[in-house]
């Protein structure tokens, strides 16, 4: 099977999340910094990687909050305002695919691409097309229909790639890769939602995925990353827009008319509900109400967004 990563005989204790009202670290003094989100899939991708190769001492996560973000990071630190960045020998980092290669190129620890040529060319291209793996994840989430066209076509194009090579589960066969880091935080994410959302299993009639997904969970570096997924759907569904009622049924809010992707980024218009009078306290109350929304979906633009 795939090489073992550097076991930590403690397991890490996770620093508290940032808000606006905290203070920096010590910025620039020589620590190397990973800023994350927790729950951001791109962020995600660097916090294996780091795991994987062992670099928990030597890569300190600090956690961002990013619906409430600290000024300072974006004045400070990272002036794209995103996570992941990487803060290394006096300069910062961004972007997550750069930031995995990077991580396995400068620092110790199992190697992220094989030495065979023909693996390295596969692990490109498919390194390229995770961008568009992304966006079938959520265009499930901003679906109101049955139509999940986008997703089967891209689970298929996952099942087609782990088939290519024979020496073991993983997308370049034997070796656990950055491919498989790419991937893996919305793969994820397409198996839970899909399942709770659509009621698809996106494992029927795909057995090397579901072999893979079954391998990355044997893998600590990437458990450690994992949300609980009924939680993450909670939040998800609190995020885009559905209201969990008792018992686990949902409905959608009626006060958002439309959700499309631009990019990586989702562009929300919310539509208020007509008033009921035309009394003071009740359009204050609407307009409060219609702030909240908003806020909301400013919060799921910062969350889908980052990388």
């Amino acid at each position: 099977m795939a090489p073992v990563a550097p076991a930590s005989s403690v397991k890490e204790e996770l620093p508290p999340t940032l808000t606006a009202t905290s203070p920096p670290p010590s910025l620039f003094d020589g620590t190397t910094r990973l800023y994350v989100a927790y729950i951001c899939p791109y962020a995600q991708r660097t916090w294996i990687a780091r795991n994987y190769k062992g670099l928990q001492e030597k890569i300190k996560l600090v956690a961002i909050d990013l619906g409430d973000r600290p000024a300072w990071y974006k004045e400070k630190v990272y002036p794209e305002n995103k996570v992941p960045s990487l803060e290394h020998n006096n300069e910062v980092k961004g972007e997550s695919l750069d930031l995995i290669k990077y991580i396995d190129a400068h620092f110790e620890g199992p190697a992220l691409l094989p030495n065979d040529p023909a693996k390295q060319t596969f692990a490109e291209e498919l390194l390229a097309y995770s961008d568009s793996f992304s966006k079938a994840l959520y265009s499930v989430l901003l679906s109101k229909g049955e139509n999940i066209s986008d997703s089967v076509a891209a689970l298929d194009k996952l099942e087609e790639s782990l088939s290519k090579f024979e020496d073991g589960p993983f997308f370049l066969g034997n070796d656990f890769s950055l491919v498989d880091i790419a991937y893996a935080p919305f793969a994820e994410r397409l198996h839970i939602f899909l399942s709770d959302l659509k009621n698809y299993d996106i494992t029927k009639g795909r057995p090397r995925l579901n072999l893979w997904l079954e391998e990355l969970n044997k893998i600590e570096a990437y458990t450690a990353t994992k949300w609980d997924p009924q939680e993450l759907l909670t939040i998800t569904k609190k995020r885009i827009g559905i209201k969990v009622e008792e018992g686990g049924e949902v409905r959608r809010r009626g006060g958002v008319e439309k959700a499309e992707r631009r990019g990586r980024e989702l562009a929300v218009q919310i539509t208020p509900l007509p008033r009921s009078g035309a009394g003071g306290g009740e359009a204050a109350a609407e307009e409060r109400r219609v702030a909240g929304q908003r806020k909301a979906m400013r919060d799921e633009r910062r969350w889908v967004a980052e990388d």
